[in-house]
């Protein structure tokens, strides 16, 4: 399927719709490590028979992305075996310069030390991964910190250990299960090709085809930066979206495969697949809970909710988190205190959805 690129003014990046099957797949595997609730079928699946050692391989697949060629287009096997026969010095200094680039992305104004001193000294390499991971709010261990040490100095085990994890999880699932949504990927880039994008502003734009209600601040620093955003609807990543890997000029932007309102594209799979995103957060009582104190008080925070149910910061901000990303919760971050409120428009489209299914059932050859 051909892509589309959105034409820009001067003052903002190039936006891309595309499938970009290897990127989408890696993410795929990539997101079976993540501690989030309620993503596709096929992940939730996955990560409930894979060990803890497997699990760990999936997150690190993620690195995989910095070595699909540009504007790759010959297939997720072909490019398994192009990754499989990469040059291990090229594979060391590619990782070095994306440490390093991202760096200058998540640091502006720090000093970055050159690769040849992060490639030689574990502690200045361990320091801007930390510096990296607070800039991000995120944290990591020296464990972690080892490990990628390593990778740098022996890019070959690191290259042949990924290949072969990705080949196993290529060939034991997701194949199998790549051709049964490949049409998700395909209808939802169709979909937006024929739909014109709305928005004025970049985040407008992004937020029309994520369906969200914002993107976060520190990505749209990033996104501003960039010569051309390509963003990939993926059938796997449940309500979430990720910014999944860039380089100097371009940044990959990953969210679910959806349908723009009025579009003359129809797909059942994707149809089903968003109703499902919204029960999912529903089949909770702790979040039907959560959504019955919005109702009835209007606007509420987490700490609200903390007193009310009696409930961990952690634990509330996870069903926060997954409700907010549903667009079932608007959140309104003008303060330094997250507030919440029921969307209303989107939970009748919920209820809407399910009452089209009734009547489908209803109706003569309905099944």
């Amino acid at each position: 399927m051909k892509d589309i690129k959105v034409a820009r003014n001067s003052a903002e990046p190039a936006i891309r719709i595309s499938g970009e099957t290897v990127h989408n797949i890696l993410c795929s595997i990539c997101i079976v490590d993540q501690e989030v609730e309620n993503l596709s079928p096929w992940v939730d699946h996955t990560r409930s028979i894979i060990n803890a050692g497997d699990r760990k391989l999936c997150g690190q697949c993620c690195e995989a992305a910095s070595f699909v060629p540009r504007n790759w287009a010959k297939g997720f096997d072909a490019w398994l075996a192009y990754f499989g026969s990469l040059d291990p010095d090229l594979i060391g200094k590619t990782m070095l310069d994306k440490l390093v680039s991202n760096a200058r992305s998540y640091l502006p104004g720090q000093t970055i030390p050159d690769s040849m001193l992060l490639r030689q000294d574990r502690s200045v390499f361990g320091d801007l991964v930390q510096k990296l991971y607070q800039s991000m709010h995120e944290c990591t261990t020296d464990d972690v910190i080892d490990r990628d040490f390593a990778n740098i100095q022996d890019p070959l085990s690191w290259r042949d250990r990924i290949t072969g994890f990705i080949t196993r999880m290529w060939e034991g699932s997701l194949k199998e299960e790549w051709s049964r949504v490949q049409s998700m990927v395909d209808d939802s880039v169709k979909a937006f090709q024929e739909t014109e994008l709305q928005g004025t502003t970049l985040e407008e734009k992004l937020c029309f085809l994520t369906g969200r209600d914002e993107v976060p601040e520190m990505w749209m620093k990033i996104f501003n930066k960039m010569e051309e955003i390509i963003w990939v609807p993926s059938p796997h990543i449940g309500p979430y979206m990720i910014l999944f890997h860039q380089t100097e000029t371009q940044a990959w932007f990953i969210s679910r495969a959806r349908l723009p309102k009025g579009s003359s594209v129809h797909s059942v799979l994707l149809d089903k697949a968003d109703l499902l995103i919204r029960l999912s957060a529903l089949a909770d009582p702790i979040r039907l809970e959560i959504v019955h104190m919005a109702a009835t008080l209007g606007v509420i925070t987490t700490q609200t909710i903390m007193d009310g149910l009696g409930l961990t910061q952690s634990s509330t901000s996870r069903h926060l988190a997954q409700l907010a990303a549903t667009g079932i919760f608007r959140v309104d971050s003008g303060e330094k205190t997250k507030r919440y409120s029921l969307n209303l428009p989107r939970y009748e489209e919920t209820l809407q959805s399910l009452r089209s299914i009734a009547d489908m059932r209803g109706a003569p050859g309905g099944s």
